[in-house]
């Protein structure tokens, strides 16, 4: 099937101003994100990848072909086929199991509200986070809907030790919206010091952001 590269790739190759709900990794195929939901960069933004569905094209076990469209969803249609609505949302993460055979994905094209989002890492020593992660727990709480922050816990080159590799925690930060707005709101985050005032790594061990188109 249809691998995200390849909506990237058409996209940017029509220098297009619109982005789709896809994964970030590129390799990642189009069918198995939308239809086990999708989570994207942007879905604090826009939604899930099978919020954004415009349509789907289904072959049934028996072999029948349906072709579904979000216009199902019209509370104000008399017409609509209330089996055929049933599907759509199953297809779209409401169901489980294996019922049939998608043939075809139709998406929303949508456009960020900058044409450059805000991305990059924040790093810190693995020994803060007793203190770090409640901290992140509330202050993710108060940020808009245009601002994600994605953590992870790894082994990471840290420049205080010359480069060798140490267990930390990286936040990585993606902003819908202007460069400047980002540093604002992250500026809790990043000035974050340790209680042990003594050691020499009591604030982050890296910050580094930068503006990227998607994905």
């Amino acid at each position: 099937g249809t691998r995200w590269i390849s909506a990237y790739d058409f996209l940017r190759d029509r220098q297009s101003p619109y982005t789709v709900i896809g994964g970030g990794c590129a390799g990642v195929g189009v069918a198995g994100f939308t239809l086990g939901g999708g989570y994207s960069f942007i879905s604090r933004s826009f939604g899930l990848g099978s919020d954004n569905v415009k349509g789907m094209e289904f072959v049934s076990t028996c072999g029948n072909v349906f072709e579904l469209k979000d216009k199902l969803f019209d509370k104000n249609d008399k017409r609509v086929d209330a089996d055929k609505r049933d599907l759509f949302r199953a297809l779209r993460g409401g169901g489980g199991g294996n019922f049939g055979v998608v043939t075809r994905i139709d998406l929303h094209l949508l456009k960020t509200n900058v044409p450059r989002l805000t991305m990059g890492q924040i790093d810190f020593p693995f020994y803060r986070i007793d203190e770090i992660l409640p901290f992140y727990n509330e202050w993710v709480k108060t940020l808009p809907k245009e601002m994600a922050v994605y953590g992870m816990m790894r082994n990471f080159p840290n420049q205080r030790l010359g480069g060798n590799l140490s267990l930390g925690l990286r936040f990585t930060p993606v902003f819908n919206g202007r460069f400047s707005d980002a540093v604002d709101l992250l500026k809790p985050l990043m000035r974050l010091k340790a209680k042990d005032l003594k050691r020499n790594d009591i604030e982050p061990t890296d910050i580094e952001l930068y503006t990227m188109t998607l994905p």
